[in-house]
C-alpha cells in the first residue's frame, strides 16, 4: 500500500436533482436499475469533487484509487478546471481515494462496500509544516506554485497589501512595474485580466486604472508565464491575472480603511468594502476614494556637436479617485448560477509642468535658455459591465458558462503650454492640445468543460468587438506669427475579433500529467483617419499551447510548457496625430503598425515545494516600441512608434523558500538573463543593437515579533543590474522597502506603516543614441514614501443557513 499521511478532510453528500416528471422518473428507474445491475458485475464509478480548506475547487489534482486489501493500483484520473473528477474502476470495494496536489498535503479517504461511490467531497489541507502550531488566517504562504502559474497571496505581505494595486505588483516577484510599462523580468511587458477579464488597456492608460483597485481588496495575483489556450492570446509574455476577495459561505463582513501616503505631496485614501454570502446569494460591493499628488521628474540631457542641452522637467500629478465595484451572484438551482458586476471609476488626471532648458556651449558657459510651463485637465471615467451564466449539465463536472461583457473608457485631455525662449532665433510659442478618446468594447464567450473517462476537455468561443475614437485638436501661435494656426484630426479605429480554443488534460499514470490547447483567432481592423490614408486589415492565426508535468516522487516535480502569444498595438500608439508636450518636443503615433508575435519556452523544476529553478526562452517578432529621435536642425525631440525589431532571450530563475525559524518566513528570487536581437531592413541606421547580460534579484523576509504573531515586521528587497537591450543602455535600480503590521482588538484592527525605497534607488537613467545625438533620459517618479494604514474588518461568520451540511461551517472555518 502506498505511504499516506494524516490530513484534514470532509466528506458530504451533494443534494439530490429536482424531481422529474413521472413518466421520466419511471423510465430513469428501469434503465437506473439496469445499468447498475451491470456496474456491479462489471464497473464501479468513482466521483466527486477536490477543494482546499476555503472550498475552493482544486484544478488538475491527482486522484489514486487503491485496492484497501493490498493496496493494488486500480486506477486514477485528475481533476477537472472545477476541482470535479470521475474513474472507474473494476474491483469491487472497499477503496482508498489518494488526492494530492503540489503545495498541500496528500489526503486519503476509504471507500468501503456499503458507501456511496458517488458526490464524494475531499479537501486537501496546505502542506505547512507548522501545522502543530497555532494557525492564524494571516500566516499563509506568501508564493505558491501551480503547474500554469506562480501566485502571490497578497494579503500575507505587508509591503504588498498596503497603498493600490500597482503597489502590490511592485512587491510580485519577478514583475517591474514603469508609469508606462508592466513587464516580467527578464521576457517583456504582459497583460493585466481582473477576475479572469481582461482590461482592454495598455501602458499609462493601464497604470491609472490600476492606481484606482485598492490592494486590501485584492486575494491573491496570479502570474501565468505560459497561459493556456482558454486565454485570450493577447498579451506577448505572458498574463496577470488579479483576484479579488470574496465572501466566505454563509458570513457577512465589512471592512473600513484608510490611507496616508507622504512623498514629496501628501495623498489620502478612504474605502468601505462589504461582502455576503448566505444560502444562494453572494454580494460583494467595495467604494474608495483618494485624494493627493504625486511629483514627478524627468531629466533629459541632450549632447550635440556643439552644444549640451539640460531639460529637468517636474510635474505635479493629481491622484484624484473615486472608484467602486459590484459583484452579485445567484444560485438558481443547485446546477445554476447567475451573476452581474460592475467596476468603474472617476478620475482626474490633471497636472503642471515646468521645464527649465539650460544650453551650454563645449566650454559648459550657459549660451541660453528655453522654459515652458504646462498645464493638463485630464477627467478620466471607465466603466466595466458583464453578466454570466453557469449551468452545471451532470454531476461528473460538465458546466457551460455564458459570459457578457462590456468596457466603456473616456479620457479627456486638454493641455496648454507656453514657450519662452532665449536662445538664437527660437521663438516663444503657445500650444493648445486636445485629446478626446473613446473606447467602447463588447465581448461574448461561450466555455464548455467537459470530463471525459480517459482525460478531461475544455473548448469554447469568443466574440470581441472594439471602436476607439479619437478627436484631436492642436492650436500653435508663435510670436511672430499674426493668427494661430490650427489643425483637427479624427481617428477611429476599429477591431474585431473571433476566437475558438480547444484544451484538453490527461493524466498518465501516477506522475505525468500533460496539458495540450490550439487556440484560433481572426482578427479584422480597420483605421480611418483625416491626416492618413485609411486602412484595413485581416490576419487568421494559430497559438499553441502545451504543458507536461512530472512528478518525480514527494520531493521533485519537473514542469514543460511552450505558448505562442500575441501583442496588438495599443489605441494611442496606432494615433498618428502629434501631441506636444512643449514647442519642442512632441509625440506621435503610427496607424501601420503590426502586432508582434511572441513564442515563450519554459523548463520548470520544484523541490519539496520551496526551490524552484526555471530555464526560458523568449523570442518576440516584429516587435514594436517608441524611437527617440532628434532633429539636429530645429532641436526638435521626436518620440515616434514603429515596429523596428527582433528579440530573444534567454534566461534562469532560481526562487527559493526558506523558513529558518517559526518566526522567520523569507521568500528570494533571481532572474539571469541574456538577450540578443537585430533591427529591421528599413531601421539599419540605429546601428547595432545593444545585447548582453542582466541580473535581477528580489527577497522578501517576514518576521513574527511575538508568538501570538499579531505583530509583523516585513523587509523586501530588489535589485536590477546594469543592462543593455535595443538602443538603450540602463543603469543599476535597487530598493528597499520596510514595514511593519500589528494587529488589535481580536485581530479585528489592523495597522500598518511602510517605508517605500528607503534610498531612493529606483530612480531610472537611460542612455540612447540617435541621429549621432546622445540622449540620457532620467527618471523619478516619488517612489521612496511613507504609508500608513488602518483597516477594521467585522461581521458574522456564522450565519444560520437552511442547508443541513452548513451546521459545521463554523468548526470548518476555525479549522481553515
Amino acid at each position: 500500500m502506498l505511504k499516506t499521511r494524516k490530513m484534514n478532510l470532509s466528506i458530504r453528500k451533494l443534494r439530490p436533482e429536482s424531481d422529474l416528471c413521472i413518466g421520466k422518473r419511471l423510465s430513469l428507474a428501469i434503465l437506473g436499475c439496469f445499468f447498475a445491475f451491470l456496474s456491479s458485475v462489471a464497473q464501479t464509478q468513482l466521483s466527486g469533487m477536490v477543494t482546499d480548506s476555503l472550498e475552493t475547487p482544486v484544478a488538475y489534482a491527482n486522484l489514486i484509487v487503491q485496492a484497501a486489501t493490498d493496496g493494488t493500483v486500480l486506477g486514477g484520473t485528475i481533476t477537472g478546471e472545477d476541482g470535479r473528477f470521475k474513474v472507474e474502476v473494476e474491483q469491487p470495494a472497499p477503496y482508498v481515494l489518494e488526492a494530492s496536489y503540489m503545495g498541500y498535503q496528500t489526503t486519503t479517504i476509504q471507500v468501503d462496500a456499503k458507501e456511496k461511490t458517488t458526490d464524494l467531497h475531499i479537501t486537501l489541507s496546505e502542506d505547512n509544516e507548522e501545522l502543530e502550531t497555532v494557525v492564524i488566517a494571516s500566516t499563509g504562504r506568501a508564493i505558491e506554485h501551480k503547474i500554469d502559474r506562480l501566485v502571490f497571496n497578497v494579503s500575507q505581505t505587508v509591503t504588498g497589501s498596503t497603498g493600490t494595486a500597482n503597489d502590490a505588483l511592485k512587491s510580485t516577484p519577478g514583475i517591474q512595474v514603469g508609469e508606462d510599462k508592466l513587464e516580467m523580468v527578464g521576457k517583456g511587458e504582459v497583460r493585466v485580466l481582473v477576475n479572469d477579464k481582461m482590461v482592454r488597456l495598455s501602458g499609462e492608460e493601464l497604470h491609472m486604472y490600476l492606481n484606482s483597485i485598492p490592494a486590501d481588496n485584492i486575494e491573491r495575483i496570479e502570474v501565468i508565464a505560459a497561459p493556456p489556450s482558454k486565454y485570450e492570446a493577447e498579451g506577448n509574455s505572458g498574463l496577470i491575472n488579479i483576484v479579488l476577495k470574496k465572501a466566505r459561505q454563509d458570513s457577512w463582513s465589512n471592512t473600513i480603511r484608510s490611507n496616508y501616503r507622504q512623498g514629496t505631496y501628501p495623498a489620502f485614501g478612504v474605502g468601505d468594502a462589504f461582502l455576503f454570502h448566505k444560502d444562494r446569494l453572494e454580494l460583494s460591493a467595495s467604494l474608495d476614494a483618494t485624494k493627493g499628488y504625486r511629483r514627478g521628474m524627468n531629466d533629459l540631457h541632450l549632447y550635440y556637436d556643439q552644444e549640451v542641452w539640460k531639460e529637468p522637467i517636474i510635474t505635479k500629478n493629481n491622484l484624484d479617485n473615486i472608484s467602486g465595484k459590484l459583484n452579485l451572484d445567484y444560485r438558481l438551482t443547485d446546477r445554476a448560477t447567475v451573476g452581474v458586476l460592475y467596476n468603474g471609476s472617476l478620475r482626474d488626471n490633471s497636472n503642471s509642468d515646468h521645464v527649465n532648458t539650460k544650453i551650454y556651449d563645449t566650454d559648459q558657459l550657459q549660451i541660453g535658455d528655453i522654459q515652458s510651463f504646462g498645464t493638463q485637465q485630464n477627467p478620466v471615467r471607465s466603466h466595466a459591465v458583464g453578466a454570466y451564466y453557469d449551468q452545471k449539465l451532470d454531476s461528473i463536472g460538465r458546466k457551460l458558462s455564458l459570459n457578457l461583457d462590456y468596457f466603456g473608457y473616456e479620457n479627456r485631455q486638454d493641455r496648454s503650454s507656453q514657450t519662452i525662449s532665449n536662445y538664437q532665433d527660437h521663438q516663444d510659442v503657445q500650444i493648445r492640445n486636445v485629446n478626446d478618446q473613446y473606447i467602447d468594447n463588447y465581448g461574448i464567450s461561450l466555455d464548455m468543460e467537459h470530463p471525459l473517462p480517459w482525460a478531461t476537455l475544455s473548448y469554447g468561443g469568443k466574440l470581441l468587438f472594439t471602436q476607439n475614437r479619437n478627436r484631436l485638436m492642436e492650436v500653435m501661435k508663435a510670436e511672430d506669427d499674426a493668427d494661430e494656426r490650427e489643425q483637427r484630426n479624427y481617428f477611429k479605429y476599429r477591431e474585431d475579433v473571433q476566437a475558438l480554443y480547444a484544451d484538453i488534460v490527461k493524466n498518465f499514470g501516477e506522475q505525468w500529467t500533460v496539458k495540450a490547447g490550439l487556440r484560433f483567432e481572426n482578427t479584422v481592423t480597420e483605421g480611418i483617419s483625416t491626416d492618413e490614408e485609411d486602412f484595413k486589415r485581416h490576419y487568421a492565426k494559430w497559438f499553441p499551447s502545451v504543458f507536461v508535468n512530472y512528478k518525480a516522487g514527494e520531493n521533485h516535480n519537473f514542469n514543460l510548457s511552450y505558448s505562442r502569444r500575441i501583442e496588438r498595438p495599443g489605441f494611442w500608439a496606432l494615433n498618428p496625430a502629434r501631441w506636444y508636450i512643449n514647442a519642442i518636443s512632441y509625440t506621435e503615433g503610427n496607424p501601420f503598425l503590426q502586432p508582434t508575435f511572441t513564442d515563450n519556452v519554459e523548463l520548470k523544476h520544484v523541490f519539496k515545494n520551496k526551490l524552484t529553478s526555471t530555464l526560458f526562452v523568449t523570442q518576440n517578432n516584429q516587435a514594436s516600441d517608441q524611437i527617440p529621435s532628434v532633429n539636429k536642425e530645429t532641436n526638435q525631440q521626436i518620440y515616434s512608434m514603429a515596429n523596428y525589431y527582433d528579440l530573444t532571450t534567454y534566461g534562469i530563475r532560481e526562487g527559493f523558500e526558506f523558513s529558518p525559524t517559526r518566526w522567520w518566513k523569507s521568500t528570494s528570487q533571481s532572474t539571469l538573463s541574456y538577450s540578443a536581437g537585430d533591427y529591421k531592413e528599413d531601421f539599419a541606421y540605429l546601428g547595432k543593437m545593444n545585447g548582453g547580460l542582466s541580473f535581477q534579484f528580489y527577497t522578501n523576509h517576514n518576521f513574527y515579533l511575538n508568538p501570538q504573531k499579531t505583530w509583523q515586521l516585513e523587509a523586501t528587497y530588489t535589485y536590477n543590474s546594469p543592462r543593455k537591450i535595443l538602443m538603450y543602455e540602463l543603469r543599476q535600480q535597487s530598493a528597499l522597502d520596510l514595514g511593519i503590521r500589528a494587529l488589535f482588538l481580536n485581530e479585528k484592527l489592523q495597522a500598518s506603516l511602510t517605508f517605500n525605497d528607503v534610498f531612493k534607488g529606483k530612480n531610472s537613467v537611460v542612455t540612447t543614441y540617435t541621429n549621432d545625438v546622445k540622449q540620457v533620459y532620467g527618471n523619478y517618479y516619488d517612489t521612496r514614501n511613507v504609508n500608513l494604514s488602518l483597516t477594521y474588518k467585522f461581521g458574522n461568520e456564522n450565519l444560520k443557513s437552511k442547508q443541513r451540511e452548513a451546521q459545521n461551517r463554523d468548526i470548518q472555518n476555525r479549522a481553515d
